[in-house]
């Protein structure tokens, strides 16, 4: 656990080989009555709150007993109050988890193949298979259409917009008005994208019934199923143009005739709902086996730990484009982000800003650029979400839906971090992010 993320002020890892255990819970020092600061109280109160909703998570995972392979996650054991003889009363009542722990596995972040996409694209699709039984199996919500768009506002605007005004960016870096650049490109405003991204993720629909599948037929993929074992020849005959084709019941294919002309703005049928979702899929979070494990044919492929629990004021519930944001926004620099210790930010002043220039009659002092080179070597995975293959193969991924969420959380993903340079970078990454690829 890299000590310049949240995860490390909030909780400490136990794990107890003896019994193949791994124990999550509210770090000892925040909790052991020594420090009573406000900062201290809070951290508390938000890490407990974390672990809670985690515990929920696995508790409705074990309760509904449903959800079949590939998905797997590790075995819950138990859930606890902490029974720490120095903890006061208040303490006592802090969570614990008691999950299985897998000893042979490792975290995919080093594994992944960053810079072949067409293995990387395979490896997508295997992640996505594996994780669709939560999302298909789950129990579903109903929600309506304004309800479904208050929570996703929540999720890509409300909630990051906050988190930015919280922090004295200023206190950070005092010429933080100059920092206009990144790696040489000019970059605007968080504001300015946190609101492009909101607008424009208010146009598509929640995902009760989502087109995925409708997608990956309409792009030539010949791999999926149809439904309740029939066929798919009648919609091949209108994606074909073929006009004799009767609607069912009745109608029209007006909506489909949007659909195959890339209309993203098209709601599926039979309204909308949310489904169980893990809501942290980065690559850190899906677990592999080590190289030399021992493969058998039970041997899970993926195993998904460390769930979030929550999407907007919905726990456990929620809609799966955020699982296929959060792989996104793993494979395009956060996962590798994530372990990396930030001490210090190589910020100069632009190549070619004239230091004292005249504006209006005012001296203007010369933008800032920092360089963040390694960010270019992840960020061309959304390059790759605009070709053909990855459209056909892994169309959760290549859903507009899902590349506005990844920025959201990338522009809402530097509260993450302790360190102030850490917090800086990230906040950079996710501009400079979102002015290359937020067409």
């Amino acid at each position: 656990m890299n000590s310049q993320n949240y995860g490390f002020i909030y909780n400490e890892l136990v794990i107890d080989l003896t019994r193949n255990r791994l124990i999550k819970r509210t770090r000892r020092s925040l909790i052991d009555g020594t420090n009573t600061s406000a900062l201290a109280i809070q951290q508390r109160k938000e890490g407990e709150m974390k672990l809670r909703k985690e515990i929920q998570f696995y508790l409705c995972i074990q309760a509904y007993h449903r959800i079949p392979p590939p998905f797997v996650m590790p075995r819950f054991y138990a859930s606890s109050a902490s029974s720490a003889s120095s903890a006061s009363s208040a303490s006592s009542a802090s969570p614990e988890l008691h999950i299985q722990y897998f000893q042979d596995y490792e975290p995919l972040t080093e594994r992944f193949p960053y810079v072949d996409t067409d293995a990387a694209c395979s490896v997508i699709r295997e992640i996505l298979d594996h994780i669709r039984p939560l999302h298909e199996h789950s129990p579903r919500i109903q929600i309506t259409e304004d309800e479904y768009r208050q929570a996703l506002r929540v999720e890509v605007y409300d909630k990051i917009v906050e988190r930015y005004y919280s922090v004295d960016w200023n206190k950070i870096y005092p010429e933080f008005e100059r920092l206009t650049h990144v790696n040489g490109i000019k970059v605007r405003s968080f504001i300015e994208y946190a609101t492009i991204i909101r607008d424009r993720a208010g146009v598509p629909p929640p995902n009760g019934g989502s087109f995925a599948r409708l997608d990956r037929v309409v792009a030539g993929d010949t791999g999926v199923p149809p439904p309740n074992g029939g066929s798919f020849a009648r919609l091949e005959r209108v994606v074909a143009g073929d006009t004799g084709v009767p609607p069912p019941n009745g109608g029209s294919f007006a909506r489909l005739d949007r659909v195959v002309a890339g209309d993203t703005g098209v709601p599926p049928p039979n309204g909308g709902f949310l489904t169980y979702i893990h809501g942290d899929t980065h690559l850190g979070n899906i677990l592999v086996p080590k190289p030399g494990t021992c493969i058998v044919s039970d041997t899970p492929r993926y195993v998904f730990i460390d769930p979030r629990g929550y999407f907007a004021s919905y726990d456990v519930f929620g809609d799966p484009h955020y699982d296929y944001a959060k792989l996104l926004f793993g494979i395009s620099g956060y996962s590798r982000f994530d372990q990396m210790t930030i001490d210090v930010n190589d910020i100069n002043e632009l190549n070619g800003s004239v230091n004292g220039a005249m504006t209006n009659g005012i001296s203007v002092l010369p933008e800032m650029n920092i360089s963040i080179p390694f960010i270019d070597e992840f960020s061309s995975i959304y390059k790759s979400l605009e070709t053909p293959k990855w459209q056909s193969s892994v169309p959760e991924l290549t859903a507009e839906l899902t590349r506005l969420i990844s920025l959201s959380i990338w522009l809402g993903n530097n509260s993450t971090f302790i360190s102030p340079e850490k917090k800086l970078m990230s906040l950079m990454i996710s501009r400079y992010l979102c002015e290359r690829f937020l067409v």
